[in-house]
């Protein structure tokens, strides 16, 4: 079971890591078409700022799931470095716990939210608004099975598939 889930986070990461390398190059080709038909044309479109605004909210927040599961995010590990390598261990444990709970938490409300926004639409795109936020409980839902898949590995494994926290900062293909 654990070696599913660990699957499932695996391919979930990655299909994420290309929808959003496909919405960072649709927002980059959104933002110079308006800058041309702004500066070039004398005619601003009227939709291209809210849709660039959506894209990157997209953008951001399944960034920050791929950052979970490939432990790219920033920590100070000054003072647990010092510690003997079962503390260590214990450490990490309980901050991928902690993880897992913020991101349940983070799911309950962002559901509670977008059911609130269910009946507005986008001012420029006339769109519904629960686009923009449905974003937050799918990255919720993607940081849980990343930690869930992290920490099995950490503690059913016995970590042999443990992140290093010492990792370079070049991310591995």
């Amino acid at each position: 079971m654990w070696r599913a889930i660990t699957r499932l986070s695996d391919v979930l990461n990655k299909v994420v890591l290309r929808f959003l390398t496909v919405l960072l190059m649709l927002m980059v080709i959104v933002i110079n078409v308006q800058v041309f038909c702004r500066y070039v044309m004398n005619a601003s479109l009227s939709w291209s700022e809210e849709v660039a605004r959506y894209m990157f909210v997209w953008i951001v927040l399944l960034g920050a799931s791929i950052g979970i599961k490939e432990w790219f995010h920033i920590s100070v590990t000054f003072l647990v470095d010092r510690f003997p390598s079962k503390i260590r261990f214990a450490i990490d444990a309980v901050i991928k716990i902690m993880i897992a709970a913020f991101s349940v938490v983070l799911f309950y409300a962002s559901c509670i939210l977008v059911k609130a926004v269910s009946a507005q639409i986008s001012a420029a795109l006339g769109l519904p608004v629960p686009i923009l936020y449905l974003c937050m409980p799918i990255t919720s839902f993607l940081i849980f099975l990343h930690i869930v898949s992290s920490l099995a590995d950490q503690l059913i494994l016995k970590g042999k598939n443990e992140h290093n926290s010492e990792a370079e900062i070049i991310p591995t293909a």
